[in-house]
């Protein structure tokens, strides 16, 4: 889940839509949850759009709050992944990160590169969830009277790859590191030969 806050970044990697705040597909998130969680903590959540037990919502501000001993699940606002990252890692806390795979960034090679003791592309664009009332208020405003609820179920791709890495609560050196790929869900994994590997 995600939220919007005042960026720690020189810029944002990507606006959509006017906005930052993109949600992760349940499908996605039961997939990822099912082979490397179980995750206790959504930090960058909604109220009514929540993936774990515990969670933040913007008004509780994640950055504000002690996030103890919990496998946490990020999917922090493109303008707020250097933040939530750096944040992590100063607070000895261990999280999943679902976030665009912006390797060209100096972001990436400043806190993910060094950081992480796993890491995974996905085969293929991922999708994500727009907050709904927002769609709605968008799709309006360009269609118009040619508006039906039918536009309401078209789907978001992200605009880059998407990688998935992990925090640890300590430094991993760099021969402890597992680098491989996924799938995008369940259902296409178990479709598809050979399964999801590892590179050691």
């Amino acid at each position: 889940m995600s939220f919007h806050l005042q960026s720690m970044n020189r810029r944002p990697d990507h606006i959509k839509n006017g906005h930052d705040e993109w949600y992760t597909k349940k499908e996605t998130y039961d997939y990822l949850n099912q082979k490397f969680g179980p995750f206790t903590l959504d930090p960058f959540a909604h109220e009514l759009s929540h993936l774990c037990p515990r969670y933040y919502t913007k008004e509780q501000d994640a950055f504000q709050q002690d996030w103890g001993r919990n496998k946490a699940f990020c999917n922090p606002p493109y303008s707020l992944v250097e933040r939530a990252i750096s944040y992590t890692i100063m607070n000895h806390y261990e999280a999943w990160f679902l976030t665009n795979a912006a390797t060209d960034n100096r972001w990436f090679h400043r806190w993910i590169a060094p950081h992480c003791d796993e890491l995974y592309f996905f085969r293929g664009k991922l999708y994500f969830d727009e907050n709904p009332a927002e769609k709605r208020k968008r799709l309006l405003a360009k269609y118009k009277a040619n508006f039906c609820e039918e536009m309401m179920k078209i789907e978001n791709p992200a605009p880059r790859p998407s990688i998935f890495f992990h925090i640890p609560n300590s430094d991993a050196t760099f021969g402890d590191k597992k680098w491989g790929v996924l799938y995008r869900n369940l259902k296409e994994e178990l479709a598809t030969k050979p399964a999801a590997y590892h590179l050691q």
